[in-house]
């Protein structure tokens, strides 16, 4: 997918999965427990949903570089190892989210949703994340120490500024 556009579509079919719109809940529960009483109409019903059933999205190993996807829905999405270095991501949902050895270089992340239950294990980002709210967004969602991350961050932009 290299457009917002696509990625929204794609994030609808996703929602209904997510949310389990449309799902014949009774119906697949007669199947279960009372399939003798499922009609052929019945049959025909879930036949045609099992076909068109909605599923989980999957954006792993995606370019999805410099895209504005900001304000969109990505809970639950497979973003792991996809690149979203300089993508504008603010004001969106990643809970739930894989992010697992995604690339973040330079991406946007202000008021974006980001918690312990994002996977962010073995994610690239660099100096450019954005802005210093991108950075202290993932860090808190790591559990990291802001502050210490701050200091450091601070004595190093001193220690590079002194030396002649």
């Amino acid at each position: 997918m290299t457009t917002r556009e696509e990625v929204e579509a794609a994030l609808v079919i996703h929602h209904q999965w997510r949310t389990a719109e449309g799902v014949p809940t009774e119906l697949l529960n007669l199947e279960v427990v009372r399939p003798w009483e499922l009609t052929d109409e019945d049959k025909d019903t879930l036949a045609t949903w099992r076909a068109s059933a909605p599923q989980r999205l999957s954006l792993a190993g995606e370019d999805l570089s410099a895209l504005n996807l900001s304000g969109l829905d990505f809970r639950m999405v497979d973003l792991s190892g996809a690149n979203l270095a300089s993508a504008d991501l603010r004001n969106s949902n990643l809970s739930h989210a894989d992010l697992r050895g995604a690339n973040l270089e330079g991406v946007r992340l202000s008021s974006t949703s980001v918690d312990e239950s994002t996977r962010l294990q073995g994610i690239h980002v660099d100096a450019s994340c954005g802005c210093l709210t991108s950075a202290r967004t993932l860090l808190n969602a790591l559990h990291g120490d802001t502050v210490s991350a701050q200091m450091k961050g601070l004595v190093d932009a001193i220690n590079t500024a002194s030396t002649p």
